[in-house]
């Protein structure tokens, strides 16, 4: 029956629920994109935004749904293991209040942290994009100044930036681990304490709840590490959500006749006024000029060397 439901689940959440709200999360994005200000698009880095489609997309669609099938397995089993451990030694049970406390303050620690180093490493692999499409875009630029080597380093050096929160991240996995162990060796050494002062009970009882209580090590860290994920899987969701809210978007065209005359433009006029604009090797300089530019004039431009 486990198996059977596993499967059905799996199947229901990965196939039926995951292309839908992948492709509706994809819609959401473009439809903010496209529709953004100029303005806003001119001033946020192109990683940021190619960072939504790529990372967070991926994490929605393919890691989200993993977590959450490995929440609710591993939940069941982490109970199971407990039932087994209560009713073979019932006063081991008395350190369950106790031990779900500690689990609580481990699991919002930990949950705490892993959730701002998942952003962190989300925001911090945006410039290592946005350089990666600046290279692209200017590649002529670069080979033909040689600026191949200096982009290297570039590319290097943000590399091993995006890199520091992924190494923080395991970090703080080996600590979970290592709590984790000594929380449950805790109740192993409760257990064996049972055993040896308690009489005239069967061991083979203990047996089993000592082999749970081993197995249940895992489980719990499993179990913690895979909630975790879900709830930073989920801030990528939050992160799609505050972008479509909060992105400035153009106006909306209101239904009209807005059909162009055919004698359009009747007067045309471009008008400087007041540019300033200097260069430091030819020494070239102007300073307030205000040109008016109409339709049928006819300007010529030269240059010099010299002010």
């Amino acid at each position: 029956i486990a198996m059977i439901s596993l499967i059905a689940g799996s199947y229901q959440l990965i196939v039926t629920m995951v292309p839908i709200s992948g492709a509706n999360f994809h819609k959401v994005l473009l439809q903010t994109t496209l529709g953004a200000k100029m303005s806003f698009l001119s001033i946020t880095d192109t990683g940021s935004i190619l960072n939504r489609f790529s990372q967070d997309l991926q994490l929605i669609d393919m890691d989200l749904p993993v977590a959450a099938i490995n929440v609710v397995a591993t939940g069941f089993l982490c109970i199971a293991q407990l039932i087994l451990v209560g009713v073979a030694a019932s006063y081991a049970a008395i350190s369950f209040p106790f031990l779900f406390f500690f689990l609580y303050l481990i699991q919002r620690v930990y949950l705490r942290t892993s959730r701002q180093l998942r952003l962190l490493d989300i925001e911090a692999k945006a410039p290592l994009f946005a350089h990666f499409t600046d290279t692209l875009k200017g590649l002529p630029s670069i080979r033909a100044f040689g600026w191949q080597s200096h982009m290297e380093e570039k590319n290097f050096e943000l590399l091993e930036l995006s890199q520091r929160p992924f190494y923080m991240m395991n970090s703080i996995q080996r600590w979970l681990s290592l709590t984790l162990d000594l929380m449950v060796a805790a109740v192993a050494v409760i257990l064996m304490i049972l055993v040896a002062t308690w009489k005239g009970q069967d061991t083979a009882y203990f047996g089993v709840a000592l082999y749970n209580v081993v197995l249940f090590t895992q489980s719990i860290k499993m179990l913690i590490q895979f909630w975790t994920n879900l709830e930073t899987h989920i801030g990528s969701i939050s992160r799609i959500k505050e972008y479509s809210e909060k992105t400035p978007r153009e106006a909306p065209i209101e239904a009209g006749n807005y059909s162009v005359p055919t004698a359009w433009p009747q007067k045309g006029k471009i008008e400087f006024n007041k540019i300033s604009a200097g260069y430091s090797q030819t020494h070239l300089a102007i300073k307030e000029l205000s040109l008016t530019i109409e339709a049928g004039d006819k300007i010529g431009l030269c240059g010099r060397t010299g002010r």
